[in-house]
């Protein structure tokens, strides 16, 4: 494959020349910039995440529609990648957490509040299976201020290969996932605010 080469590629130049990345939350021209709320992950049409990265490339996750299924309001969130193109996924809100669908299968990809100890399995056939482990948290510095963060250990099993890899994510309230760290071809790309 040659997507292979060209991320690897990516990757390295990102961990040799320490390109940092700055996270933005925007929203598409047509709505109000949003503010800063309580909620663990806000899911809301138009709402936009925006991870610059090395090379002038970015990671995009935007929500872009809202559709009711058997009742239940769903939030089509497009992701828009480097290399890997774009993929979707119907996610809502429940009391427990995040509850995201691919095809016919739903199940909990996020938990909240997030305590430390509390895991969970995301276990969707066409994607990497993730353990997710809920670790201490810290505060970090995301959009201008401090803030609280709950820090999440995602250890990825690849299910042709059956190789793992271990990614870090933090989520700060209002604005939900504000810093990684993926590790890929043993390299570890950090992708969080930038001053």
């Amino acid at each position: 494959m040659r997507r292979a080469p060209a991320i690897l590629i990516g990757t390295l130049l990102f961990a040799v020349f320490g390109f940092h990345s700055c996270l933005i939350l925007v929203r598409e021209p047509a709505h109000p910039r949003a503010a800063i709320a309580e909620d663990d992950y806000p899911l809301e049409l138009g709402l936009t995440w925006v991870y610059p990265g090395p090379l002038g490339t970015q990671v995009v996750r935007r929500v872009i529609s809202t559709r009711e299924e058997n009742g239940r309001p769903w939030f089509e969130m497009r992701f828009d990648l480097p290399l890997l193109g774009r993929k979707t996924l119907l996610m809502r809100r429940t009391p427990e957490g995040v509850v995201a669908r691919r095809g016919d299968v739903e199940q909990m990809i996020m938990k909240f509040p997030m305590v430390a100890g509390d895991s969970w399995t995301i276990d969707f056939p066409t994607e990497d299976l993730a353990e997710c482990t809920v670790l201490e948290s810290e505060e970090i510095e995301v959009l201008g201020r401090r803030a609280r963060a709950s820090k999440l250990r995602v250890v990825r099993t690849d299910r042709k290969s059956g190789e793992q890899s271990t990614d870090f994510e933090w989520y700060v309230r209002g604005i939900g996932l504000a810093r990684l760290k993926v590790k890929a071809n043993f390299i570890l790309s950090r992708f969080e605010k930038a001053e």
